[in-house]
């Protein structure tokens, strides 16, 4: 019997699940640390060591997390605690990068519990047209998180492929968000104070069954971390472009990233980036789910029933005990039409026949209202005869 592989959300809520019970037990042993009861107990919590190590990093996170007004990355990891465990780890053996990628992961996470979970979904068809849209005119004062932490899915239309150096070109599943406003430094090895936002991409690794056999919450994924420097007075391509060269530089000992994974990079960062502007835009089209389908059915029962009865009270209360798993769609109206597929084709071709239609790139343009300045979403569109061939490689841009 296959097992059914869990979504790498599922995956951390098993592991997050797991470390509140070593901290409880942690807690009341009088223990410092949750790594300190799993060290004591390595079999007590989980049948995978890795998930249990993981779970105990989860713990000193949120336990920090939840003690501290500063919640930023580079404080995080000044934390006594952690760079006590870190320094522990490296004595018995470890890789620096691998105590310290659990740590990264283990912070995200926290962040994303911390500030509601707020998950966005993207429908192909807006999916196509922000990876047609350039971002040109906006400044790093204009990026705002919708929530200071968020987690989008990579949708599979675009099969945005990544790697991190060390696997062949692997599917990207999604990306988590964090908005940092740590003074103390963007990052803990080169400080430059001021704002960023912390990134973590996850694509998959297509682990051999047997490695899953045993556990299924084995994490198969290959996690890549950037930070994002959003220093006043920057463009957003100044930001993209300060990403783009420390990217290009070795770190902890591993090769700089070749030309066809960073212009892949390039791609995913300036989608995520069109995403969150359009989903802070006022007229964005946004719908909320549930993905959870036995909550949505149990809510779309009650719609059907009195709002004075028994039975509506029961599933209420039903309703109330279960995990909705609340998903922001993204775009839910707009059709994958051919055309769009075509003006999304078009930029991969190439040749330049002498009369041409134009793709006009997708953008967003500002306007002065009452309330402030506001951005409007601007489709990509065709520009040119609707009978003449379509230019390869050429967009007009607008800016």
């Amino acid at each position: 019997m296959t097992t059914k592989r869990p979504s790498y959300l599922e995956v951390m809520d098993e592991t997050m699940a797991v470390g509140r019970r070593i901290q409880r037990d942690a807690d009341a042993a009088g223990l410092p640390t949750a790594w300190t009861q799993i060290a004591e107990h390595p079999n007590r919590y989980h049948r995978s060591p890795i998930t249990a190590f993981n779970a105990g990093a989860y713990a000193t996170v949120e336990r920090i997390y939840q003690n501290t007004s500063t919640r930023g990355y580079g404080r995080l990891f000044k934390d006594p605690d952690i760079t006590a465990f870190i320094y522990d780890m490296q004595k018995r053996g470890m890789e620096y990068t691998t105590t310290f990628g659990v740590y990264t992961v283990a912070y995200h996470a926290v962040a994303y519990e911390a500030h509601g979970r707020h998950h966005y979904r993207v429908s192909d068809g807006l999916a196509l047209k922000l990876a047609l849209t350039e971002l040109r005119g906006l400044k790093t004062t204009d990026l705002r998180l919708p929530y200071d932490s968020i987690y989008i899915e990579l949708p599979r239309e675009l099969n945005f492929r990544v790697s991190n150096g060390d696997y062949d070109m692997l599917p990207a599943e999604g990306v988590f968000v964090v908005e940092d406003r740590d003074d103390s430094g963007i990052d803990v090895s080169r400080p430059t104070p001021g704002r960023s936002w912390r990134l973590l991409v996850l694509s998959e690794t297509f682990a051999p069954p047997d490695a899953r056999k045993d556990d299924p919450y084995v994490i198969d994924a290959t996690q890549s971390f950037f930070t994002l420097p959003l220093l006043d007075g920057d463009t957003v391509d100044d930001a993209i472009e300060r990403l783009r060269n420390r990217t290009m530089q070795p770190n902890q000992g591993k090769l700089p990233l070749g030309q066809k994974t960073l212009d892949t990079w390039i791609n995913v960062w300036r989608w995520v980036m069109n995403v969150i502007v359009y989903a802070t835009t006022p007229d964005a089209d946004a719908t909320h789910l549930r993905d959870n389908p036995e909550a949505e059915a149990i809510w779309r029962r009650i719609q059907k029933l009195p709002k004075v009865s028994a039975k509506r009270d029961r599933l209420q209360a039903q309703l109330k005990g279960m995990d909705p798993k609340p998903v922001v769609m993204l775009g839910k109206s707009v059709r994958l039409t051919p055309e769009l597929r075509d003006m999304y084709e078009s930029t991969k071709g190439e040749g330049r026949p002498l009369m041409v239609r134009v793709l006009v790139t997708g953008h967003f343009r500002r306007y002065h209202t009452k309330e402030g300045i506001v951005w409007k979403f601007i489709d990509p569109h065709w520009r040119g005869p609707e009978d003449a061939p379509v230019a390869r490689e050429t967009e007009h841009r607008l800016g």
